[in-house]
């Protein structure tokens, strides 16, 4: 059973996408985004492709498509969507943007991406998890590319952090924000309990040497 908030998220995104518009939903860790963005897509009943950008994101999807009785394929790494099938295609293909933007050559023609494997005209639905990447190369030429094919797909994009460090804004791919479902609110409505910090000094470590990278500390020379 849905809570109330996202009940009125998904209202939110109707109402958006019904306008013709890319929605965007806003909502803290922990407070149900893919609950909310599953059940969105079992309501339309049309074909969807969910997109992630870690593993864990692409299995905690497949396991919620499946809970509300949808059928589910994959296009990861080794895993192939039969697209290819006669009897007709899984309702829902549960990707990782990287898998997509990998190098695929077609029996016959040129190289080309894994996304263009796909028929787009049959998709009703493109959900971006983790949509604030969604201003990156590789998720743009994927949303530039289901657009050119169906110009009646929806995009629907969630977040918990919208607001990058590296300031590119999110209204350049995402029309308008459907809902938004803040820390606060969740916590003062006691769905997240309240937040506690401990700090600890640690002397001996120095940054000085550290570069940043969009904003923040560079991962590889942080981890030396």
């Amino acid at each position: 059973m849905l809570r109330t908030y996202q009940q009125d998220a998904i209202y939110g995104v109707d109402q958006t996408h019904s306008s013709g518009k890319k929605s965007l939903v806003v909502m803290a860790t922990g407070t149900g985004k893919t609950h909310v963005f599953v059940h969105y897509m079992a309501k339309m009943r049309g074909r969807t492709m969910i997109v992630a950008n870690r593993e864990e994101l692409v299995q905690q999807a497949m396991k919620k498509v499946s809970e509300v009785g949808v059928p589910c394929d994959v296009e990861q790494a080794n895993y192939w969507a039969d697209e290819a099938n006669l009897h007709g295609h899984a309702q829902c293909v549960v990707a990782s943007i990287q898998s997509l933007n990998a190098k695929w050559r077609p029996r016959w023609g040129d190289a080309k991406k894994r996304m263009h494997r796909f028929n787009w005209s049959q998709f009703d639905l493109l959900v971006i998890d983790e949509a604030h990447h969604a201003v990156s190369k590789s998720y743009l030429d994927l949303i530039q590319l289901a657009i050119s094919q169906n110009p009646n797909i929806k995009v629907l994009g969630v977040t918990a952090t919208p607001d990058r460090l590296d300031k590119r804004g999110m209204g350049t791919v995402f029309d308008e924000v459907s809902y938004r479902y803040e820390m606060d609110k969740a916590i003062n409505d006691a769905w997240l309990v309240p937040i506690t910090q401990t700090m600890i000094h640690v002397e001996s470590l120095d940054f000085s040497s550290v570069r940043t990278t969009a904003g923040d500390f560079n991962v590889g020379e942080l981890a030396k």
